[in-house]
């Protein structure tokens, strides 16, 4: 075999493995961003927990006002659910309540598209006087590849900051 060949052929292999090793490597992500609210512990419970509630201070309603969404189980409860399809930027998906308590609350994430990924999403609730710190956060994981072109923090933080406002909004009209 000629030598440009050879390099042609070794460069290929490398540049393909490092495609592999690098997309089954995860690194971590954390996300979370908070905001004092006037309300009560409960009244924030109530907004977060029943999804048909969230849907209304949600910030991926703008992004795709026409996603789908639909509610299943006990809304407001451990169990709810809401399974939503939109466009390319809200993908297709589905949360769950998994655990509340009067400090938190716990959410299972799994997107099925644009691609596949799951995340545990939280919520914490810490009164000060007659204010509620909030605090949204995300844990998941995604390839290092991806990672290396995406900001995370910057994607979902200025996403969260939104529907922390708009939920602030929505408690103090």
């Amino acid at each position: 075999m000629k030598k440009p060949v050879k390099i042609i052929i070794t460069v290929v292999v490398v540049v393909v493995t490092l495609g592999v090793i690098g997309n089954l490597i995860k690194t971590d992500v954390h996300v979370e961003r908070s905001k004092p609210i006037n309300a009560s512990v409960e009244e924030l419970q109530k907004q977060i927990a029943d999804f048909r509630e969230f849907d209304t201070w949600s910030p991926w309603k703008d992004i795709d006002p026409n996603a789908t969404a639909e509610f299943k189980g006990p809304q407001g409860e451990v169990g709810a659910e809401l399974h939503w399809s939109g466009n390319d930027e809200v993908g297709t998906g589905y949360q769950k309540v998994t655990s509340i308590s009067s400090e938190r609350i716990d959410i299972d994430l799994v997107f099925t598209a644009p691609w596949e990924s799951k995340a545990k999403v939280y919520y914490t609730f810490v009164p000060k006087g007659e204010e509620v710190s909030v605090t949204w956060a995300y844990d998941g994981d995604m390839p290092v590849l991806m990672s290396l072109f995406m900001d995370m923090d910057e994607m979902i933080g200025s996403k969260y900051e939104k529907g922390l406002n708009t939920l602030d909004e929505k408690m103090n009209q």
